[in-house]
């Protein structure tokens, strides 16, 4: 399997990233998963409130954000996030993966040792054209 997309910013992986931590291996659906924006923003080691402005614009640009897998003959085309929602003024953001992701994210614990993560490590050069 090959997949296929743009390079995502250092605070799209970040997002990415916090997102897969918070699924628990006996996940069968994908949650709703919440977070504070504080801490969120102390992730991405920011220390101005501008950053409560600038993750809309990171969640809409993974919304929009398409990448594609070449699988058994079949070319599929996801973006990461199927929705987000921000209740003003609670300092909290709610996000959700794309339903189609589910195969690629879910049930994988008898394929992989898997270890929660606290800290997110991103990686400098993207998510592009990486193999599974």
């Amino acid at each position: 399997m090959d997949i296929y997309g743009k390079i995502l910013s250092t605070e799209e992986q970040k997002v990415i990233l916090t997102l897969c931590s918070m699924v628990s291996p006996e996940d069968r659906e994908f949650n709703r998963y919440m977070f504070r924006i504080a801490d969120f923003m102390k992730l991405l080691g920011v220390e101005t409130k501008t950053k409560y402005t600038e993750i809309p614009k990171i969640t809409r640009s993974l919304m929009s954000w398409v990448f594609e897998i070449e699988e058994d003959g079949r070319l599929i085309q996801m973006s990461w996030l199927s929705s987000a929602v921000y209740e003003k003024g609670s300092g909290y953001v709610e996000l959700e993966f794309s339903p189609r992701l589910k195969p690629y994210l879910l049930q994988l614990k008898s394929l992989f040792t898997i270890k929660s993560a606290r800290k997110p490590t991103i990686f400098s050069g993207g998510m592009n054209g990486f193999s599974f």
